[in-house]
């Protein structure tokens, strides 16, 4: 065989064997596939509520050993942000202010793909800014004090638009 001849069959081996590699490597995840959603969907329905340390001691301690003990397949180590969230959005997110640690990130998740309304602490307005930036002009912004805080909270609650509830009292 010459050498043109051995670099033509070397040319199209290459694929082949990153072809087995790649079908290998899904076949794999398919099998995780499943646990991996169903912590996914724990985190975002019940776990919003809690602080980033509250939340890994119940995904570390209850929701992980759970699923492992009734033979269900994860990822190990598990990531809500591989599972999630892609790298360029994240860098998004980061651009439009929100920090990139990684309770930063799960209130990004949460804010983006819950069904149900985020609640953000935000002592440093973080999550302020992010939002606005993301929603830009679309997003209606009001306090508590405003005489049509409630007619704009129905209004977007009916019509579907984001609103942002700013500077709240928690006990009065």
């Amino acid at each position: 065989m010459s050498y043109f001849g051995l670099v033509l069959s070397h040319t199209y081996l290459l694929p082949y064997f990153r072809w087995t590699q790649d079908i290998g490597m899904l076949s794999c995840k398919t099998e995780r596939l499943l646990g991996d959603c169903l912590i996914g969907s724990c985190f975002l329905s019940y776990l919003g509520a809690f602080t980033a340390d509250y939340r890994r001691t119940i995904l570390e301690n209850e929701i992980l050993p759970d699923i492992l003990s009734r033979g269900i397949k994860i990822t190990m180590p598990y990531s809500l942000r591989d599972l999630l969230v892609s790298e360029a959005l994240i860098q998004k997110w980061s651009a439009a202010g929100l920090p990139t640690n990684d309770h930063s990130i799960q209130n990004g998740i949460l804010t983006t793909k819950s069904s149900r309304f985020p609640l953000c602490i935000d002592p440093q307005h973080q999550a302020t800014t992010w939002i606005k930036r993301t929603h830009g002009e679309s997003i209606i912004t009001k306090t508590q004090n405003e005489p049509d805080f409630m007619k704009h909270l129905e209004l977007a609650i009916q019509f579907g638009r984001a609103f942002l509830f700013e500077v709240c009292s928690i006990c009065q």
